[in-house]
């Protein structure tokens, strides 16, 4: 039970003649465990790309809420001064563009936490993530920023938005015996597709929102980035084995995998959960009171019922249907 969020435990039996029982259903959730997000918009909000900085930010924002990740586990650093990306009237921001406020992100706002996500977006100055005209953040630095996070075995991921962003990753190789996924949007020394309407990151986040994991998104992000950009053919990297070496077939992708933002279980694609039915009762009438309870679903419940099959029904005959009515008051 490595991620957060609920597990659903259906428990069979089988006997010798190969039938099997009926489901017994648990659940346990994980809440022992703690992320946090630092993401960082660089450059200037006059720059004429910032449009598209600022796009990403938020769509960055809403799909790490989208996986139950707090606002009180994201730290925003913009150039911007205010943002309200959930549209409750509050500011989002929580410091400025400048290499003290994120090193003081990671050293301390960061280090309790069991997995950190760090997500640069932004401009590409001298093979360097551009903070402010005066201010960069470099693939040394930021890797020191992350072995003083990964001290104690802790994971670490890593989402590098901007032009020439794979030049970092050759220095992001994670400490011996530690897990870290580094994701880049380019090579170093190429140009990429950074808009409004489109990025690496647009895919990317696309696929985290709908429920991937990070590497079957970021394996996507980078075939569907290589096709949309055209002539320029952007190449997108990964690297989550540990030697520095992306996109090695076979080899990298395959522990991110099963690594996830924020909570695992917790997609538009997953199924509603029913905690409790009428257990198995021995009638001596013919009525009786049929209930389900805890029902519950990340969207929404539309229609509860029961289909009944009697005794006399022949293999795959039609069942009895019947819709359950909510009691207002109770979660029956």
């Amino acid at each position: 039970f490595t991620e957060p969020g609920t597990y659903i435990i259906n428990f069979y039996a089988r006997d010798i003649w190969d039938s099997v029982s009926p489901p017994k259903q648990t659940v346990v959730v994980q809440a022992g465990f703690l992320e946090k997000v630092v993401l960082v918009a660089g450059g200037e909000t006059y720059d004429a790309a910032w449009p598209a900085v600022q796009a990403i930010s938020r769509q960055v924002y809403e799909t790490s809420r989208s996986r139950l990740i707090t606002s009180s586990n994201l730290h925003f650093v913009s150039a911007s001064p205010f943002e309200d990306f959930d549209r409750d009237g509050t500011n989002e921001v929580d410091g400025v563009t400048e290499r003290s406020v994120v090193e003081d992100a990671v050293r301390t706002w960061a280090d309790d936490a069991d997995r950190w996500t760090v997500y640069l977006v932004g401009l590409e100055e001298a093979d360097r993530f551009r903070l402010s005209r005066s201010e960069q953040i470099g693939a040394s630095t930021l890797d020191s920023w992350l072995d003083w996070f990964q001290r104690s075995n802790r994971t670490a991921n890593v989402v590098l938005e901007f032009p020439g962003s794979g030049g970092y990753v050759g220095t992001l190789d994670a400490p011996e015996g530690e897990e870290r996924l580094v994701s880049a949007s380019s090579v170093a020394g190429r140009a990429q597709v950074l808009s409004v309407q489109g990025s690496f990151s647009s895919y990317l986040l696309g696929e985290i929102f709908g429920g991937a994991s990070l590497g079957e998104a970021t394996q996507r992000a980078r075939k569907a980035i290589r096709r949309a950009s055209g002539n320029l053919r952007q190449k997108a990297l990964i690297e989550d084995s540990g030697n520095g070496i992306p996109n090695e077939k076979n080899l990298d992708g395959l522990l991110s995998m099963g690594r996830y933002l924020g909570t695992a279980f917790f997609t538009g694609e997953d199924l509603p959960f029913i905690a409790e039915v009428l257990p198995e009762t021995v009638l001596t009438n013919d009525a009786l009171v049929l209930y389900a309870s805890g029902v519950s679903d990340a969207d929404g419940i539309r229609d509860v019922w029961v289909e009944i099959t009697s005794p006399t029904n022949y293999a795959g005959g039609v069942s009895t249907r019947l819709s359950l009515t909510h009691v207002v008051g109770s979660a029956r």
